[in-house]
């Protein structure tokens, strides 16, 4: 069973570049088990993460705030994707810093340090002048957001995915 938490994803887009304690863990969001846009999403983002190593890597001016979402196991047979700061990364394994608080994930924290193999990546983002791009689930989840949270997400993602000169 997968759970996401699409509170904690808005509050991480609002707390972007604020720096300071760790976003609140919000309530868990279960999209349906065959949630075709999510499935959608993860792909998408999985495809272009080259893109994003290739940001990474490149840090360029006017951009910040590399993020990825990473799956980590739960008891009771849960997935709980969260958001994670990248800090190293090689075709074997990414090792990233927790950006929230699990809900469901035991002996982690906010800071928290995960090693991860790239296939455990279901999405990535980064800023660049004010607009994130990438965030392709939390584009998914919205649907299951509430009308403010919906609003947020549209004020600060970028209108589409990906930069112009890599679609």
């Amino acid at each position: 069973m997968r759970a996401l938490t699409i509170g904690a994803a808005m509050t991480l887009l609002a707390a972007c570049g604020q720096g300071g304690a760790a976003p609140a863990a919000e309530a868990i969001v279960q999209p349906p088990a065959e949630d075709a846009a999510l499935a959608a999403a993860e792909k998408r983002a999985r495809e272009t993460l080259p893109v994003f190593w290739s940001k990474f890597d490149q840090q360029a001016p006017g951009t910040s705030n590399y993020s990825v979402k990473v799956a980590l196991q739960a008891p009771g047979g849960y997935t709980e994707h969260i958001w994670a700061q990248p800090l190293t990364h090689s075709e074997a394994e990414v090792v990233a810093k927790l950006l929230n608080d699990p809900v469901r994930v035991t002996g982690l924290a906010y800071g928290s340090e995960v090693r991860v193999q790239p296939n455990q990546i279901s999405d990535w983002a980064y800023g660049k002048d004010g607009k994130y791009y990438g965030h392709f689930t939390t584009r998914a989840l919205t649907q299951y957001a509430t009308p403010e949270q919906r609003a947020q997400a549209a004020a600060i993602l970028a209108a589409e995915p990906l930069e112009t000169e890599v679609r």
